[in-house]
């Protein structure tokens, strides 16, 4: 075989590797990938201990469950520029994006399209990368904002893989990739008040069931949290039927919850969060797991924002 062909094989092969579509197995419905403090680590069921993948944030599960995508960190905190792929099995891993700005909220869809939001010079901007031939990853055209919303916050795949979720404070829009707006909906609608989120919180549609949203919200704290935080607003979890209108708070009044995410079948939701006991320790923040009618939940392990 010569050197050119030797290498092309090579090349499809690893790319095979680390992110050929393959079909869901149930086991997937228990996979995470999430962090911890500048690590990106990622939880395989009936496993006790999550393994470490590297250095970075915003871990990012593949839909085949064999690869995670993470923002690499940089000399600064906060500095990530670089969107890195790394198998699960630590033995591929390559940078797919490199930026001169800051990225944040990285997150795969179902079918492999990956979102991120770039801070280009005070201003958010949505870029998608997606399986081109072969397999590869390459830069799709930016989503554009639309004209009426004022800011992107905490962007989430719907569960077509075809559009968006974000907020901006007052508003929730539903948008395409070319950044026509499917669905609005104000933030008093979905929350029932006005100035309730902030841009850490965010809405997410359940992958089963279009008709039912999570989202985290700000409530009033309990006294042991107000006197631990300093005053500081907690923030709870919530499910909205979108065709009754009926709002259910899902956690107890003493957790803070952040970064919602349903489980592949949405039968599960995922979270970061803590409760009374960890209020003052160094490192409070727990992942948790919860149905969505309240009932199961359970403490999994330490970390953020959970990517199943």
């Amino acid at each position: 075989m010569n050197v050119n062909l030797f290498m092309t094989v090579l090349r499809i092969q690893q790319t095979l590797i680390l992110l050929g579509l393959a079909c869901f197995a149930p086991s997937l419905e228990q996979t995470l990938a999430f962090n911890r403090d500048d690590e990106v680590l990622f939880l395989s069921p009936g496993d006790s201990k999550p393994s470490v993948l590297a250095k970075g944030n915003n871990a990012s599960l593949h839909p085949n469950g064999k690869a995670v995508a993470f923002l690499a960190s940089g000399p600064k905190a906060g500095d990530t520029k670089s969107v890195v792929l790394i198998s699960t099995d630590k033995k591929t891993k390559r940078t797919v994006y490199q930026s001169a700005f800051p990225l944040r909220h990285l997150s795969f869809s179902r079918n492999g399209r990956l979102l991120f939001l770039v801070l280009k010079d005070g201003k958010e901007e949505l870029l998608c990368l997606q399986p081109a031939n072969g397999g590869a990853l390459s830069i799709s055209t930016r989503i554009p904002k639309p004209f009426e919303a004022d800011a992107l916050f905490s962007p989430r795949w719907c569960p077509d893989g075809k559009s968006v979720l974000f907020h901006d404070l007052s508003r929730v829009f539903r948008v395409r990739l070319d950044g026509q707006v499917l669905q609005k909906w104000s933030v008093q609608q979905l929350t029932g008040k006005a100035n309730s989120v902030d841009s850490l919180c965010a809405f997410c549609l359940n992958p089963a069931n279009p008709k039912q949203m999570i989202y985290t919200s700000a409530v009033k704290g309990t006294a042991k949290f107000e006197e631990a935080m300093g005053g500081e607003p907690n923030t709870a979890l919530f499910l909205i039927d979108l065709a009754s209108k009926r709002r259910t708070r899902l956690t107890p009044i003493d957790m803070v919850c952040t970064d919602p995410a349903w489980s592949r079948d949405g039968k599960t939701i995922y979270f970061c969060g803590y409760r009374e006991p960890h209020y003052r320790q160094a490192y409070p923040f727990r992942i948790y797991s919860i149905k969505p009618d309240g009932s199961s939940l359970t403490e999994i392990t330490k970390g953020k924002k959970p990517h199943p």
